[in-house]
Parts: C-alpha cells; structure tokens; sequence
C-alpha cells in the first residue's frame, strides 16, 4: 500500500478540483498516464513563452530556480524577501503542507502583489481559485498581500513591428473575488486532504474526463469501455451522453427514439432503421446555385498566441496552405493546384499571390464550411488592400458545400447527428479514407505545421510536407466527389 501523506502542490489542488480520482492517481499512481499528446506539450511550451514574455512587465526580477527542493525554493524567496527584491519570479511558499509558486511577485507601493500568468484571451472559472490558493497560503505565511491580478492576452491587440507587451496583456484584478473566495477554499483543501489519506475515489467518467483536454489518465479510466460506444463516439446533438451510459446504456442501439425530440429523435430512429434520407429539391435547388468554372478550395492555418507577423492578433488563425482543385466544365478535366509555406516565414503574401493567380475568373469558389474561408480570406482582404477587390470577388462567389447536409437535404444514419467533412466523406464515399493518412484533421495539421517550422532534417521536412499535402489534397478533392454524389442523387 502507497504511503500517504496530506501533501497538496497547486497542481494537484487543481487537478483535484476537476476530479477526485485524478487527483489520487496523480500522487500516488503517477505511472498510470497516459502518452502526452503532441497537443498538450505544445499547450505547455506555449504557457511557458506567455509566462517569460510577461515578466518582461516586471524588470530586474529574480527567478527562484526549480531544480531546488521544495524547502530550500522557500528559503531563497524568504531570503528574497528580506533583501528587498521588488520582483521574484516563480516565488515559493509552503505552509501547512501545501506547496504553491507564484508566477510573479511584485512589492508594490503599498504591500505585495500576485501576478498569476495565463496564456488565455480571457478569464477561465479554475483561474480563480488558481489565485485563491495562492493567497490563502502566502498570507498565511504572514506576507502582506494587498492585490492580486490575472495577467491573460489582450484578444484585441494586433501587433505591428515589435510586440509592444503593455497592450498584448491585460490585467484584472480579482482582488475582491479572491478575499470572498477564502473560506470555500479552506473548505476545498480540507476535502482533497481527506482524499488523499483514504481510499481511491470512486468517481465514474464523465463530462470531467474530456472537458477542455482529455485527463492524462483517461486510458485508466475508461479501459473498460468500448471504442464504438456512447461515451467515446462524438455526439454534439445529445445533451448528456455520460448520463445514459450512467443507466446502463453503452450502444445507441440500446436506446429509445421516443425519450428525444426533434432532430435528436430523427437521429436516434435513422441509426436504428439505417435510414438514408434523400430530399432531391432540395439538392438540386443546391447544385442551380453552382456555375461553372468550379473551384474546390480549402485552407490550413496555425495559430500562435504570440502574434507572429505584423498584422496578427493572438490566436489568430493564420493560412499556411491551401489545395485547389478546379474543375473548368461539367465534362472538363479536373486541374489541382496547392500551396505549402516554406518553414519560417509570414506565408500570407505569397499564398494569397499565387491563389489569386490560380482561381479563374468569375469562378464558383465551393468551400466546406464557408465561415472559416470566409473569415481567412476577409483578413487577407484587410491585410493586402491591393488585393481587395480580387479577394472579395472571390468571396462574393463562395458556395458553402455543407449547406445541403447540415439542413439534411441528404442524411446518412452513419453521419449520427454531423455534418462534419469527415463525417459525411465516411458514410457517402467510405473508399476515402482519412484514417489511412498520417495527419487526419486540421489541428494535426497545425501540430505538423509548427513541427516543420522547428524541423533540421531534410527526411523530416520532405516526410511532414508530404503528410501535409497529402491531407489537404484530400479535403478538395473529397469535396468535388460529393459533388459527383450529389448529382447522381438527383439523377437517378
């Protein structure tokens, strides 16, 4: 048996907040997680660059080192402290077993200050009790503590030349919120101390294990628990999935149309009669609002909470890459053209460029999902006034090729409720298969973007390059064989 102690860092805290059971297996069975996506180290890496670049707020400041042990990390802020430094970075404290660093300490005019870093556009729920803690346990180890602030990105700030850090943070002050937040925190700390002297929490999955970002021991959890049941099948429609598998419901088989309304009820009774909905009207008034020369486009884009190009707000949604297929005439030969930046550079000039110079005049631009290209094309728009009038003629012509599936023109019970691409390729044209590929949806794409970008070998570079391409490549060109379906609907 695991010994057990009633020791709390903020980041058990926390992972006790979302879900008892994390927080027991986090401290005593750490062995049990699962693999780190490639996703979650990049989330990582980005909150480490936020959290460097907003110290440059606070100058001179001093860092207490990591690789020191917990005492001693105390000791060197408490010496700190009394040398009179204004600014400690990571700043440590322990006190009645709880163990908490705070990003930035500032020895402000009237007492010290806590500044709690995040690379969020916003305020988040856990953030406060994130400062919470903090405040509980450096005040109870008898520092004065008059404000306490989340520094988060400023969504609104566009960079031009270098960052200018004063406008791409914003400070809130939760001073108030963590004051009246003081006694529910005791009341937390107490209750995750009681965990950890007990058994494993019995706590089942639920909407906690996915929420946000799976939990590092979701593979644990959930090993019992088949891959094509409903807990791991995407069902947006369903309001709570976890709580009909909570009645013993594992298939969507097992459950009864009339216990849903509406769409929900379709979805349940074309799954169990495998039905194909086909309404030809509406298809064909589709297919009249299309012309020809047709030009399937789909883009790829990055984002970077930093703004990395003069222009760019944080997390905006950057093109990297495009695939072009354009099909001149109903019997034409299809053509396929495509971009891929080269690794390192603010790609949006020569992408826009060379795509102005591929797409026909007048042509019908056919995308899937026109909201994404709409939105990457008005901010290319914006960005290359020289262009304007080229790209918004292109936006004008923009026909959105998920309108006939998402007002369920044509419904295929194994699209279950979605009219995502993928979802719709799967059950129309199973013979394109994403799941084949190395990069199977778009923010793999954007991981493998950024990989090429840091990538030294030439093997690595071709190999990601033509994952890439070959991802794209299959969007547009999916999306020109459900345009082949779509009329054979109606033909026949």
């Amino acid at each position: 048996m695991e010994e057990r102690n009633q020791f709390l860092s903020k980041t058990l805290f926390l992972k006790g907040l979302r879900c008892k059971k994390l927080l027991f297996l986090a401290k005593y069975h750490p062995n049990l997680r699962g693999e780190i996506s490639e996703r979650t180290e990049e989330l990582f890496q980005t909150g480490n660059e936020v959290t460097l670049l907003a110290r440059k707020l606070f100058p001179y400041g001093r860092e207490i080192p990591s690789n020191e042990t917990i005492s001693r990390q105390s000791s060197i802020t408490s010496s700190l402290i009394e040398e009179g430094v204004e600014n400690i970075f990571e700043a440590s404290f322990l006190f009645n077993e709880i163990f908490v660093k705070a990003d930035i300490l500032h020895r402000g005019e009237e007492g010290w200050e806590i500044y709690e870093v995040k690379s969020s556009t916003g305020q988040k729920d856990e953030h406060l009790y994130d400062v919470a803690l903090q405040f509980y346990v450096l005040k109870n180890c008898g520092l004065d503590i008059r404000r306490v602030y989340l520094i988060h990105l400023d969504s609104d700030y566009t960079r031009w030349g270098e960052i200018e850090i004063e406008k791409l943070f914003k400070k809130v002050d939760l001073t108030e919120s963590v004051f009246e937040k003081q006694n529910e925190i005791e009341e937390v700390i107490n209750s995750l101390k009681e965990v950890l002297m007990g058994e494993m929490p019995d706590v089942g999955i639920g909407r906690h294990c996915i929420e946000s970002y799976p939990c590092e021991f979701k593979s644990f959890c959930w090993k019992g628990i088949p891959e094509n049941s409903i807990p791991e099948m995407e069902i947006k429609w369903m309001e709570d999935k976890f709580e009909f598998y909570r009645r013993g419901f594992l298939y969507l088989e097992e459950l009864n149309p009339e216990e849903f309304n509406g769409n929900s009820k379709m979805y349940i009774e074309a799954f169990l009669e495998k039905k194909v909905i086909v309404n030809k009207k509406g298809i064909q008034d589709f297919l009249n609002s299309l012309w020809y020369p047709m030009a399937f486009l789909d883009f790829e884009t990055f984002q970077s909470a930093i703004p990395p190009f003069d222009g760019t707000k944080p997390y905006q949604q950057i093109p990297f890459q495009y695939s072009l297929h354009i099909l001149p005439s109903r019997d034409g030969k299809l053509e396929h053209s495509f971009y891929l930046a080269r690794p390192g550079i603010d790609p949006r000039r020569e992408l826009i460029e060379k795509l102005l110079n591929e797409i026909p005049s007048n042509s019908c631009v056919i995308v899937y999902n026109e909201k994404f290209e709409r939105k990457i094309l008005n901010e290319l728009s914006e960005f290359f006034p020289e262009y304007r009038e080229k790209i918004q003629e292109i936006i004008k012509n923009l026909r959105d090729l998920m309108l006939p599936f998402k007002r369920k023109d044509f419904y295929h019970w194994k699209m279950l409720g979605s009219h995502s691409l993928k979802r719709v390729v799967s059950a129309l044209i199973p013979e394109l298969r994403y799941e084949d590929l190395e990069i199977k949806n778009g923010e793999m794409a954007m991981g493998a973007y950024q990989k090429l970008c840091k990538a030294d070998s030439p093997e690595e570079i071709e190999k990601i390059r033509k994952s890439l391409l070959n991802y794209c490549f299959l969007d547009t060109f999916s999306m020109v064989r459900l345009g082949d379906e779509l009329k054979k609907m109606v033909e026949t």
